[in-house]
Order: C-alpha cells, then sequence, then structure tokens
C-alpha cells in the first residue's frame, strides 16, 4: 500500500516518481487528445497508473480515480467535440475495470504473502520443540530457519548457521559432498514440485561422525508462487550402526550352509558383543539364534528362547495377528528382502517393551529363504521420554497462557521469544504479536532497573521479586515485581532469559492509602491525633534544644450540635471541612492543625519567635470566623472557643499541654465563646 512505502524517505521516492509520471502523462494526452493526434499518446497516462494500482492496491486505486477525472476535465475544458468525449470516457471506463482488478489482485497478493509469513512463524513455533532438525530456506537459497535441536546434532547453534552461510556445506563429510552438492542443485536450486530425500555424513564440532536422512519438500503460497524449500535432518547414526553391525552379522551367516553349524559359535560371540537385539528365525517362525543383548530385553537365558515360536511366546496376544502378517509379507517378498518396523514384546515379567526392527531374509546359496535375521533397538525408555516431554510442554504452555502474571521468554538483547496473553495485558497491549513488535527493554521507566537486573541475573542465575518501574503502552508507570532466570547454551554462555511480571499496582496505592488513614482524619484530611502528637513531640524537642516558645491552641465550635440537629450531619461535614481548609490557610509551614473528632481540633505553632505574637496568632483564629461559611446553599455564621496552653510555662510534655488548652477552652465557653482564653489566666 501506499501508506506502508510512505513511511521513510527511501519508500517515498516510487510514490512520488508515479504521481509525477502519471501528471506529466496526464498532460500529455490531454495535449494529443485535443488534437486528434498520435492516440497512442493519448492513452499514455494510463501506464503509471496501472503500475501505481499494481503496487499500491486500493490506494493506487483511489489515487488513480482522482487523476481520471483531472483527465477527463481538463479533456472537457480544452475540447467540446461529444466524439471525442464520448471516446475519452469509454476509455475512462475501461481503463477503471482493469484498474480495479489489477488493485484487487495486488491486495490478495499481498494477503497471501502475510497469511504465508504467518504460516512461516506457526512453522517455526512446532519446529522449535522437534526432536529433528528442521530448518527453511527461501527460493535463493538462503536459511530463514533452523531449529534448535540443529546444536544436538551438529554441535553447531542455529546462530551459527543463520550467520555462516557456507557452515552446512563445511560440515559435510568429504565422501558425501558430491551427492549433496548434487541433491542442492536438483531440488533447491531447479525448484523441482516434489519430495526429495537422501543420506548422507556430517562431522559435528568435536570431529564426530553423524549419519543424517535428509528431507525437504517445497513450499508455495496461497498464490501458488514458490516460496522455498522446508527440510528435515533426522540423526540416524544410531540406525546406521545397527545395520553396519546387521551387515558383519549377515555377511557370516550368508555363508554356504555347509559352514553355517560351524561357523555358528563365532558368530554367537561376534553377536553377542552387539549393542543391539540380534535375532534369527526360520522359516517356521521359531526362534534360531539370539544374542546376550537379546536375552537380556527379553529376561531369559538363551536355552529357553531357541527352539521357541517367536510370535506364541513374545508378542502379546492383541497385537499377534498384525505383526505376524508383517512377518510373512517379509518372508516372501521378492524384493531386498529389508524392512523397517516397530511393535511390542512381552519380557519374563510380564512387561511391555517396544523394540524398533531392521529385518533382512536370509538365503542359502541358490538364492532359497532360509528365514530372517532381525536386529532391534530397545526404544521404551527413549518413546516413555518423549511421550514425558510432550506432555511436560502441554503442561508448561496450559500454565503459560492461564496465568494471570505476565509470563516472558526474550533473547539477550530483549527480543520477544514468547510471551502469554497477561503479559501483553499488563503493558497496555490487545494482542502479544503487537507486544512483540517491541523490545522488553523499551518498557522500563528507568535504564539503571534493566541494568541492575540484568547484572544480579549475571551473577546468581536467578532474580526473585525485584521491584521495577515498568511504562505501559499508554505511558503509565506501573510497580511490578520481576521473577527471572537465565537461559544458558550448553557451553554456559547466557542466550535469553524467561520469567513472569506481577503487576502489584494497585497494592501499592491500597498500602498508601492506607498508610495515609493511619495518620489523617478521613473526612477533612488534616492530621489525626496520631498524627498531631508525632509532629508535636517534634516540635517539643526542637523548642527545647533552641530555647522558644512553642503555643498549643484547642478550639472546637459553638453550638455546632445546633447545626447538626437543624440541618441535618450532611451540612454538619460540610461545615467541619469548610472549617478546616479555613484554618489550614492560616497556620505557615513548621506549624500544625489537626482534627481530635467531632468539632474539636488541635494547633501547634512551633514557628513563633517570642510569647508576644501568640495573642494576635489567637486573635487571628477568633476573627477568622467572622466571615460565614457556605455549605450546601446554608450561609453559616459560627464562633469558636480557644484555649491556649504555652510551652515551657503550661507543660513540659505533650499530654500536659494539650489537657492545659483544653482546660483553657473550656474557660472560654463559660466566659461567653466567642473569644480565646490563655491557661495561665485560669
Amino acid at each position: 500500500m501506499i501508506a506502508r512505502h510512505s513511511m521513510s524517505l527511501s519508500h517515498r521516492w516510487p510514490v512520488i516518481a508515479v504521481a509525477v509520471t502519471s501528471l506529466l502523462c496526464v498532460v500529455i494526452s490531454v495535449f494529443f487528445l485535443t488534437r486528434g493526434q498520435f492516440i497512442i499518446f493519448q492513452n499514455l497516462f494510463y501506464i503509471p497508473l496501472i503500475i501505481a494500482c499494481f503496487y499500491y492496491g486500493k490506494r493506487g486505486f483511489a489515487y488513480s480515480v482522482g487523476l481520471v477525472f483531472v483527465y477527463f476535465f481538463l479533456v472537457s475544458v480544452f475540447t467540446r467535440d461529444p466524439i471525442v468525449l464520448q471516446g475519452a470516457a469509454v476509455r475512462v471506463g475501461i481503463f477503471l475495470l482493469i484498474a480495479w482488478i489489477v488493485a484487487t489482485l495486488s491486495l490478495a497478493r499481498r494477503q497471501a504473502e502475510d497469511t504465508l509469513e504467518k504460516e512461516r512463524e506457526k512453522f517455526r513455533m512446532v519446529a522449535d520443540f522437534t526432536y529433528d532438525w528442521a530448518y527453511w530456506t527461501d527460493p535463493q537459497q538462503d536459511l530463514l530457519y533452523a531449529s534448535p535441536s540443529c546444536e544436538r546434532i551438529s554441535d553447531y547453534g542455529p546462530e551459527e548457521f543463520m550467520a555462516d552461510a557456507g557452515l552446512m556445506s563445511r560440515i559435510v563429510h568429504p565422501e558425501d559432498m558430491k551427492v549433496f552438492r548434487r541433491h542442492m542443485d536438483d531440488y533447491h536450486k531447479s525448484c523441482i514440485d516434489e519430495v526429495g530425500e537422501f543420506e548422507f555424513r556430517i562431522v559435528n564440532r568435536s570431529g564426530e561422525e553423524r549419519w543424517i536422512a535428509h528431507l525437504c519438500q517445497p513450499v508455495y503460497g496461497n498464490d501458488g508462487q514458490f516460496k522455498g524449500r522446508r527440510a528435515n535432518n533426522r540423526d540416524i547414526t544410531d540406525r546406521k550402526r545397527a545395520e553396519s553391525q546387521r551387515e558383519a552379522a549377515l555377511e557370516a551367516l550368508r555363508k554356504s550352509e555347509e559352514n553355517l553349524r560351524r561357523e555358528r559359535d563365532r558368530a554367537q560371540n561376534y553377536l553377542d558383543v552387539a549393542a543391539t537385539m540380534m535375532i534369527a528365525l526360520g522359516e517356521d517362525q521359531r526362534v534360531t539364534l539370539i544374542n546376550r543383548k537379546g536375552c537380556e530385553v527379553l529376561g531369559y537365558p538363551e536355552d529357553e528362547i531357541v527352539g521357541k515360536n517367536w510370535f506364541q511366546a513374545f508378542i502379546p496376544a492383541d497385537i499377534r495377528y498384525q505383526v505376524r502378517s508383517l512377518y510373512d509379507r517379509i518372508i516372501t517378498d521378492t524384493g531386498s528382502g529389508e524392512t523397517h518396523y516397530e511393535n511390542e514384546v512381552v519380557d519374563s515379567k510380564g512387561d511391555r517393551r517396544l523394540i524398533a526392527w531392521y529385518n533382512t531374509i536370509l538365503r542359502d546359496g541358490e538364492g532359497k529363504i532360509m528365514g530372517v535375521l532381525t536386529s532391534g533397538n530397545d526404544i521404551t525408555e527413549k518413546k516413555q521420554m518423549e511421550l514425558a516431554l510432550w506432555e511436560s510442554e502441554e503442561r508448561y504452555r496450559a500454565f503459560f497462557e492461564a496465568s494471570r502474571d505476565g509470563t516472558f521468554i526474550t533473547a539477550i538483547n530483549g527480543r520477544w521469544i514468547d510471551c502469554n496473553p497477561a503479559m501483553a495485558d499488563i503493558l497496555g497491549y490487545n494482542d502479544v504479536e503487537a507486544l512483540k513488535l517491541f523490545h522488553i527493554n523499551e518498557f522500563y521507566k528507568d535504564i539503571e532497573d534493566r541494568l541492575r537486573l540484568e547484572a544480579l541475573l549475571e551473577e546468581r542465575g536467578y532474580v526473585q521479586d525485584y521491584p521495577a518501574d515498568i511504562r505501559r503502552k499508554d505511558g503509565e508507570v506501573i510497580h511490578a515485581l520481576i521473577t527471572s532466570i537465565v537461559r544458558r547454551k550448553r557451553t554456559g554462555e547466557i542466550i535469553g532469559y524467561q520469567g513472569f511480571i506481577k503487576d502489584i499496582t494497585e497494592r501499592k496505592r491500597s498500602e498508601k492509602t492506607i498508610h495515609w488513614l493511619a495518620y489523617h482524619d478521613a473526612l477533612t484530611g488534616l492530621p489525626n491525633r496520631t498524627l498531631f502528637n508525632d509532629r508535636l513531640g517534634v516540635a517539643i524537642a526542637q523548642a527545647s534544644r533552641e530555647e522558644r516558645p512553642l503555643a498549643i491552641m484547642m478550639f472546637d465550635l459553638d453550638k455546632f450540635k445546633d447545626v447538626n440537629d437543624s440541618l441535618g450531619h450532611n451540612v454538619g461535614d460540610l461545615l467541619l471541612k469548610a472549617v478546616a481548609k479555613r484554618m489550614a490557610s492560616l497556620v505557615r509551614e513548621g506549624d500544625t492543625v489537626a482534627r481530635m473528632g467531632g468539632d474539636e481540633f488541635l494547633m501547634v505553632f512551633s514557628t513563633i519567635k517570642q510569647g508576644e505574637d501568640v495573642p494576635l496568632i489567637a486573635k487571628k483564629v477568633v476573627d477568622a470566623f467572622q466571615t460565614p461559611f457556605i455549605c450546601d446553599g446554608h450561609k453559616l455564621t459560627i464562633t469558636t472557643s480557644l484555649g491556649i496552653s504555652l510551652y515551657p510555662k503550661d507543660g513540659e510534655d505533650a499530654d500536659t499541654l494539650a489537657k492545659n488548652a483544653d482546660i483553657a477552652m473550656y474557660k472560654a465557653k463559660q466566659s461567653g465563646r466567642n473569644r480565646y482564653v490563655f491557661y495561665e489566666e485560669i
């Protein structure tokens, strides 16, 4: 689309080129149309517009429609010939139909490319957990993806294959290089539309030779366009070794029938050192030979196995018919006489063991079938491990997706590898894919938090409940606890991190609110008795050090009960809040006004320099009540009675000073209210 290509200057020049070219072609077309000359030039401007529709889809079509109307307008201005106008209109209609078709096809092509990219991502998610070494190349044979299993097989990680295009060719065994290159040329360069298979050897990083069974197939988009090839490399080294041992045994057993018995003991000794089960069956389905490994797997001595019907004695009854039918097909096979399959056997304990068999028909010197030599690998534990791994992955995925905490896996540079929907929700994104466009490092409010976290992870290998401030998509900062562990290669190198993030913003807010309510009056917002006593204690200590006076004033509202009784408690609460606000405006920084409860307030003035200032302050407080209070439409005039105690004259501790100020306040009430009284005057 045009919007996609206008994001940067390097993408904007094709749009500008198409626009300028098409406008120039419009002028040329109108010029030749009005003169009836060069019909090719009359339709010249359609070409860049068709190109715009092809590259920019419906946006290009919209641009083309606008330019066509400009063209038609210019034609109508410069010519009045109805035939010319009619011809131009017909050509415009045909062009718009063609342009719409081109734009629609272009949109379908882009949607197909987007679908292919999503399918490619799904392929990566599945391939990352496959046991085999999977990879994907583009039509130019450039590597697009390699699964983590490549490191288990070749000792080289996916990053090394992605960074070094020639690494694969260098690790191919020299003797297999020719067949490897022929396959790559035939199937990758020539884009053969079929599955390709062959076997070759590689030499891994430690110099060990590994056999690989390679299978690849073409990948096409929804539009049928060739997108590359997807390949699977399976490590068949164990199978090749078993085949090699079987071939060696087969070579010995294929000697003439006359020498077979004489060489039997020698063959038996050879088979006994084989790491795989080696069993020979006659035409009558009875065991004629078994090696030590076979006896160990079945749990019987050799003399209790040889001579028994293999299917009756060692194959479970529920699969006996299918396995015997398969054996019958092998024994009558006119081809190579070799096949591979898996089935269970029953050991001496009654347990089932899963065996992978590789079978070869035994023939005498005349080609007559003598029986079958089979080698088997006990893959019971391997299959159990694969099943356990699959179940573990399923449990992990279920936990991962359902967790309420934000769960993540990232590369060492902060790039998202995977995260759950809760992670996207915490950071303010609607879906996981939108979140993955950014790095996790971008969401830390303070980069120092990220650096400290990475340092702790590198030092310890894990971090639990690390506090950090995280910035959401909308700019809101949330408080979070991060628990994370490092992800390492076998070499110990750190390749990323995984863990989860818990949003504790609401908990922090609740703690802050609870802390505030513990020291403030919920109605007025003034300090409560607890905070007032704390501040009074500090003020007394400071006044004692500096040897200066301190004034404590207690006041309540005269006849406040009448307000509650006549106008209701709602108006009474509004009056208390208005009084608190007015009194708070009278004190300076360092002084305190607090509500003790009901209509009773306490004030401490710690910033007075001399005792003569106290009457002025007291008068200012009493006079503040001369201005009426407006509460819920009611104009309330109310007075106050104020009691004053001075430090250190009237007391040297908080309780004594507060008590004496209370006594002075009640003396003010007895003296007629609307006044202040010093404790020393009583």
